[in-house]
């Protein structure tokens, strides 16, 4: 059962200029779900919007139903690059002063743009470069409800939180955290529930447009070291699954050894833009430990038993280097336990679903 999606008391007066909202929709041959996605962003209540709609090189019937609605959207048509070169051409034909985005698989629930803007409106003057993230429902797409994505909120270091609206990170928290940790991959839930100001974008775009890596990953992980990172844990949009989900292929998953070394040299180039030093480094870092663990590289987990609390001495890092060391003498000794993470679940689930439809 979905939850109650309270929508916050507006903190915007009738005669207020409203900032314009630029909503952009992502779409490669998607023809069969790209109606449902642009009523969804036409259908919002918020009156102060632009929805620019991104066609990748489609070659099924998209460009017919893209234009079907005339001037009220704004249609992009380009060769087909990738999911990241579409976004990238549909925030540099924004306007915005906070941007949006809808996967054309996926929907906006109709108060979602006026809530969100009700938030930004709330900490803008405070921290300008914002970007905050809303949960959202997984479903299939005849409608069964799976789960919420993300469960819950939590801080890019695994604390939880359990207010309607929480900070949950700002950069120098973040730029700390990769110091000590020497990697920072944040993914809070779909990108259908990511919203940011244009001052924080304009810092992080372009986005990569290596295919191997989907936007939401780099978008949120450089949020984080250049602006401050806010979540609220209402329930304003649909994620469906309906078994073409790039990001639940096998093609997503065999491409993990390409994703890191581009998102690394993604935020190295952020944070040399910062002054700071390029410090990221997927494999010398906490995150590598599972890639080495499944890879059965125990020579890799000595190492990085050593470089972690190397880098940063401190009790957190000696204990990751005991508990490695650990993982060292099961690799060893041949022992092997069973480690299934959420999103093979939800591939698997996927999968069958797909079967039925077929």
């Amino acid at each position: 059962m979905v939850e109650l999606k309270v929508i916050p008391q507006k903190v915007y007066s009738p005669s207020q200029e409203l900032p314009l909202a630029s909503i952009i929709i992502t779409s490669y041959n998607y023809e069969r779900f790209l109606p449902r996605a642009i009523d969804s962003a036409l259908q919002q209540t918020y009156p102060s919007k632009e929805i620019i709609v991104v066609d990748d090189g489609s070659t099924d019937n998209s460009r017919h139903i893209i234009n079907s609605y005339g001037d009220r959207i704004i249609p992009i048509f380009k060769e087909n690059g990738g999911l990241n070169s579409a976004t990238n051409a549909g925030f540099f034909a924004s306007r915005g002063e906070i941007i949006f985005f809808l996967d054309s698989d996926d929907i906006f629930f109709p108060h979602k743009v006026e809530t969100m803007v009700n938030y930004f409106l709330q900490v803008i003057p405070k921290t300008p470069a914002a970007l905050i993230f809303h949960r959202a429902e997984v479903t299939t797409d005849n409608g069964i409800f799976i789960a919420i994505a993300p469960p819950g909120l939590t801080t890019f270091d695994g604390k939880k939180k359990n207010g309607l609206f929480e900070k949950l990170s700002d950069p120098e928290k973040a730029y700390r955290y990769v110091q000590k940790w020497g990697f920072l991959s944040v993914r809070p839930g779909p990108t259908v529930g990511i919203s940011l100001t244009r001052t924080l974008a304009s810092g992080i775009f372009p986005l990569p447009e290596e295919r191997a890596l989907a936007q939401d990953t780099p978008l949120v992980s450089a949020a984080c070291l250049l602006g401050t990172l806010y979540g609220t844990s209402q329930v304003l949009s649909s994620y469906i699954i309906h078994g073409m989900n790039f990001s639940m292929t096998q093609a997503w998953s065999d491409s993990q050894d390409r994703r890191f070394p581009i998102l690394g040299n993604f935020l190295n180039d952020i944070l040399q833009k910062m002054n700071k030093k390029r410090i990221m480094s997927y494999y010398d870092s906490r995150y590598a430990r599972h890639y080495y663990r499944c890879s059965g590289s125990t020579k890799e987990l000595l190492n990085l038993a050593y470089k972690v609390p190397a880098r940063f001495f401190c009790l957190e890092t000696i204990l990751f280097s005991i508990e490695t060391l650990w993982h060292c003498l099961i690799s060893a000794l041949g022992i092997k336990k069973r480690h299934q993470r959420r999103k093979k679940k939800l591939l698997a689930k996927a999968r069958l679903i797909k079967v039925k439809q077929d």
